[in-house]
């Protein structure tokens, strides 16, 4: 759920800036912290889910998503058009994003995980 995933130059939200990383974080961390360059046919399958008007830029789960499709690992994204960030740590009357567990749950019995 909104997810970040990547600490690349152009990906990397600049809302985001020196949060986590710290100000000069070396080219080996953030390769070691973006998610999308380690992905393999092993990686398990995924569930993204995130709001396009979350401060975390929606293109780090594309570009996630675009990893995991290229090494051939089951993956479904979700971008709802509102929600914000934290949509599904309670219902606040914020429309059918809050419907999201329901995709969720779904999504695990048609993998028989549930």
């Amino acid at each position: 759920a909104y997810p970040m995933i990547s600490y690349q130059s152009g990906i990397y939200p600049a809302t985001m800036e020196n949060r986590l990383l710290g100000n000069k974080p070396t080219d080996e961390q953030i390769e070691a912290f973006s998610n999308e360059l380690h992905v393999t046919s092993k990686t398990p399958p995924t569930f993204i889910i995130l709001a396009a008007d979350d401060p975390l830029s929606p293109f780090n789960s594309i570009v996630f998503f675009t990893s995991l499709q290229n090494n051939k690992v089951p993956v479904e994204l979700h971008i709802y058009e509102k929600g914000g960030h934290g949509f599904a740590m309670s219902k606040k009357n914020r429309g059918h994003v809050e419907n999201w567990d329901k995709e969720l749950e779904g999504w695990l019995k048609d993998r028989k995980l549930l």
